[in-house]
């Protein structure tokens, strides 16, 4: 820098200050910018991700079969909320091979899910071909009632009445229910609930 006659020394910091009001120069990027792709739920149960691996070979009904690892896990608390060997096929196999039946209430809270018209109608017309079951009457309401007051006595408080039913419906039933809601995992510990997988 020039040194003027009559003017005093300029320090660079304002100098620097002096070109960057202007516009004359925009600051250096000192970190690196950040990711925008990541997001997490705001709470636990709001989104839930699964795995599959490829899992030991294992005999059943005296064959080998490839089995797989398939585990469920909660985005916010990272808790696995089911974690199970399954084999090969196994849903298909079930299908074919166990009865499978669907709550007029779970009727209505999958098909309620799907935004998509031509997706709606695929599903309307593959569960409605699956036989349906009435799933509450005054007894069922009362021993639902019961089961939610005998978890909460164990110091679990269940989110969903409809949650409930369902489970108090499959044990009185004696049916196994299919799910990955980890709702379910009281009625399997405290109440007998059969998990179908």
């Amino acid at each position: 820098m020039q040194q003027l006659e009559g003017a005093e020394r300029l320090s660079r910091s304002s100098l620097y200050r002096l070109i960057l009001s202007r516009g004359l120069s925009r600051p250096m990027v000192t970190t690196q910018p950040k990711e925008l792709r990541h997001f997490e739920a705001d709470y636990p149960g709001d989104i839930i991700y699964g795995d599959v691996m490829h899992g030991p070979q294992v005999a059943i009904n005296g064959k080998t079969q490839k089995s797989y690892l398939v585990s469920l896990m909660d985005d916010k608390s990272r808790l696995i909320l089911h974690s199970a060997f399954c084999p090969r096929g196994y849903l298909d196999t079930i299908l074919g091979i166990k009865p499978v039946v669907i709550g007029d209430n779970i009727l209505t809270e999958v098909l309620q899910g799907f935004r998509d018209d031509k997706e709606y109608k695929k599903a309307k017309q593959l569960l409605t071909s699956i036989p349906l079951f009435q799933l509450s009457n005054k007894t069922l309401a009362v021993k639902s009632a019961d089961n939610y007051r005998a978890l909460r006595k164990s110091g679990i408080t269940e989110r969903k009445t409809i949650d409930t039913i369902i489970a108090t419906y499959c044990i009185e039933q004696n049916i196994q229910l299919l799910f990955t809601d980890r709702d379910f995992l009281p009625f399997v510990e405290f109440l007998g609930l059969k998990p179908a997988i």
